[in-house]
């Protein structure tokens, strides 16, 4: 998660607001590959002791942010 430890969120928020929500609809399904993660993925298989594991996976975030 190094190479991938932050992310940019970009509004405009109502200055009146003390606490904004805000999170993903609809779950994305991202390939370990894209992220270079497959050594990693290999390795938890292997410590899990797991026949297989998928290198497709879900993700999805809620943030909450307050003043």
């Amino acid at each position: 998660m190094s190479e991938y430890s932050s992310a940019t969120f970009t509004a405009q928020v109502d200055p009146t607001l003390s606490k904004l929500q805000a999170g993903e609809l609809k779950q994305t399904i991202i390939s370990t590959t894209a992220f270079n993660l497959d050594e990693g993925v290999a390795a938890l298989q292997q410590v899990a002791m797991l026949k297989s594991i998928s290198k497709s996976v879900p993700l999805s975030f809620n943030a909450t942010f307050s003043q």
